[in-house]
């Protein structure tokens, strides 16, 4: 088995980036909130505090997130992200947020917006979807994180977290190993086709009625 999972190996291979990832998407095109993603420091500890503080997690916040930016959730591209977040503050992003009044989102989110602040300083971003380990020590939950080259690589970083975990030194920069805390769901399903790696252990484990609750809420 590889050392390293398929993205990884690959972009080995390629040596340098594909010229997209330093490319905006439709998805991580600022529009007309450019400036504001430009004058964001291009380091990742700035980015992913930018990132916790623009969105919060709808399923993870501190306390109760206010009904009325419930539809927040629907904003998928992050022109419409940085519209919703300048009508309530109208502030530089780098700027406090209080976490009730921040736009209501979830990891894929604060990704989204990381990427496109390290694309915006023309640097290569991706997001990486897969399972964690860190979140819950018996199964590893669906998660989405980022990669910026940097230094020549791929660094892997997880804008939702402020610092370490117990299974996790250092989130601005994790391990790409099989073997890594956050396992990419290219890593998973190849593990499991071709080495016969069990994936009980993957995804929310939620109990039926809370699991209903928030599909209902937040399938609107």
């Amino acid at each position: 088995m590889e050392s390293t999972d398929p993205g990884e190996s690959q972009s080995r291979v390629r040596h340098e980036p594909a010229p997209h990832f330093s490319r905006h998407s439709a998805y991580s095109n600022p529009g007309r909130y450019a400036d504001l993603l430009a004058d964001v420091p291009r380091d990742l500890a700035s980015v992913c505090a930018v990132a916790r503080n623009l969105i919060a997690h709808y399923w993870f916040a501190s306390g109760p997130l206010p009904a009325s930016s419930n539809d927040d959730i629907n904003a998928r591209w992050l022109s419409r992200i940085l519209e919703i977040d300048q009508q309530r503050h109208g502030k530089p992003l780098q700027h406090e947020r209080a976490e009730a009044d921040r736009v209501q989102g979830c990891c894929r989110d604060q990704v989204l917006l990381a990427v496109g602040i390290l694309r915006q300083h023309g640097v290569p971003a991706r997001s990486r979807l897969g399972f964690a380990e860190y979140f819950h020590g018996d199964r590893r939950q669906d998660h989405v994180v980022a990669e910026a080259w940097l230094g020549g690589r791929w660094v892997r970083f997880d804008p939702r977290l402020e610092g370490p975990r117990e299974t996790l030194a250092d989130p601005h920069d994790i391990s790409t190993a099989l073997d890594s805390p956050f396992l990419t769901a290219a890593a998973a399903w190849i593990g499991h086709r071709q080495h016969g790696r069990s994936i009980d252990d993957l995804g929310v484990r939620l109990p039926a009625a809370e699991f209903m609750g928030r599909v209902c809420c937040t399938s609107r």
